[in-house]
């Protein structure tokens, strides 16, 4: 039998995480900070790929398990002693019967050709709080990178970025599946040197160069589905 090659993404992420440890930064920092403030103790990281977020919060004795699509991110967890799914989120035949507190989706859905299809299975686990990060294709230095005639960095090839978000395709996206937003955190450049934090308060959408959101599932809604 002919081996099947393996998927385009499939490739990219092996690739990926050969030679890119992930560090801590924005989305790691208000991804734990919103698991603690509402109380999660455990949850189910997708796309987990080297594990470095369920270790971080394993630190502040918060348990997490994680769901990755390629094998070198299977091996990096498994090195790292976490409890890994191989899955492809946007699989139709997507499932886990385990129940946990939260789901966390940090850089994730950008990567994807139909974040919908992600969603879809996301709503499928048992599990009352979704936090979602992603970056602003929508922010000042996308916009003034293209003025001056250059790619903006989110769309750079090697970020493998496919799906361009902005606060309102967020905010639509997680309304469409049933899921009510709690809190918005977002970044920006440093604002000492750019922007005072009243401007980013006041237009999210223009200055933020990232979301933090975290979601409750509207049960609700679910019911009379």
């Amino acid at each position: 039998m002919t081996k099947k090659p393996p998927s385009e993404a499939k490739s990219f992420q092996n690739s990926y995480w050969q030679s890119n440890p992930q560090l801590l930064c924005f989305r790691h920092a208000a991804a734990l900070d919103l698991l603690q403030k509402y109380k999660v103790k455990n949850f189910l990281d997708i796309g987990a790929g080297d594990g470095f977020f369920i270790e971080h919060a394993r630190g502040k004795n918060i348990h997490g398990k994680g769901i990755e699509l390629s094998d070198e991110g299977i091996k990096k967890c498994a090195e790292k002693n976490i409890a890994i799914f191989q899955q492809d989120i946007t699989d139709g035949g997507f499932g886990l019967d385990e129940r946990f507190d939260a789901v966390t989706c940090l850089d994730v859905l950008e990567h994807l050709l139909n974040p919908g299809r992600a969603m879809e299975n996301i709503g499928k686990t048992d599990s009352p709080y979704l936090i979602v990060s992603v970056p602003n294709f929508n922010s000042i230095t996308a916009r003034l990178q293209m003025l001056m005639g250059k790619v903006p960095e989110n769309n750079s090839p090697k970020k493998g970025h496919c799906f361009w978000f902005t606060k309102k395709v967020l905010r639509d996206l997680l309304q469409k599946h049933n899921y009510d937003i709690v809190e918005w955190r977002c970044n920006t450049l440093k604002r000492p040197l750019f922007i005072p934090g009243l401007m980013l308060r006041l237009f999210p959408s223009l200055f933020a160069l990232s979301f933090v959101v975290i979601s409750k599932k509207n049960k609700k809604i679910l019911k009379n589905t």
